[in-house]
């Protein structure tokens, strides 16, 4: 926690190309606002949020948002994952 993201990773879903970015973890998801108007467009190129709550109301189409639950429950019914 402090200046910048939380950290960097690289995902990868299903058959789409894997990419490297940056991640905010957040308990609510709206708490990145201060990212999106701190960084505005130009340095906010690509990150995603990592949430236990999505409540971010308009989602940049430069951002995504994972939400814990709704990962969790795409990952059982989707995936064949067992719990």
């Amino acid at each position: 926690m402090g200046k910048g993201y939380d950290c960097v990773s690289v995902f990868k879903f299903l058959k789409f190309p894997e990419y490297s970015v940056p991640i905010e973890i957040k308990k609510n998801s709206k708490g990145f606002t201060y990212q999106m108007e701190k960084y505005g467009k130009d340095e906010l190129s690509r990150a995603i949020v990592l949430c236990a709550n999505h409540d971010l109301p308009a989602v940049p189409s430069n951002i995504d948002v994972i939400e814990l639950e709704a990962f969790h429950e795409f990952g059982k019914d989707k995936l064949s994952i067992s719990e």
